[in-house]
C-alpha cells in the first residue's frame, strides 16, 4: 500500500477497512477525505455565521440602548430606577 494512503490522519479506518475500500473504489479514500473536508468547511461556515450574527446583535443592542438613553434623557443606566422615578413623577401630577 502506498505511504500517502497510510499517512492520512483525517480518515480513521482499520487496515482491513482501508484495503476493502481501495479494492472496491481506488479513489474511495480520496473521495471520503474530500467529503470529510467539505463537511468540516460547512460546519466552520455555519460557526462563523453564528459568531457574526452574535457580534451584529451585540452592536445593535448596544446602539439601541444608547439611543434610548439619549432620546429619553436618562441620567443613569439603571433603567428600573429611572422608570420608578418617572412613575413617581407621574403620580405627583
Amino acid at each position: 500500500m502506498s505511504n500517502e494512503v497510510k499517512t492520512e490522519e483525517s480518515v480513521q479506518l482499520t487496515d482491513e477497512e482501508r484495503d476493502k475500500l481501495l479494492r472496491i473504489n481506488p479513489y474511495g479514500l480520496r473521495e471520503l477525505q474530500t467529503n470529510i473536508r467539505n463537511k468540516s468547511d460547512q460546519a466552520q461556515g455555519i460557526l462563523n455565521k453564528y459568531k457574526n450574527e452574535e457580534m451584529v446583535e451585540g452592536i445593535v443592542r448596544e446602539r439601541s440602548t444608547e439611543l434610548i438613553y439619549d432620546y429619553c434623557n436618562l441620567d443613569s443606566f439603571d433603567l428600573k430606577a429611572e422608570f420608578e422615578s418617572y412613575m413617581s413623577n407621574l403620580s405627583k401630577k
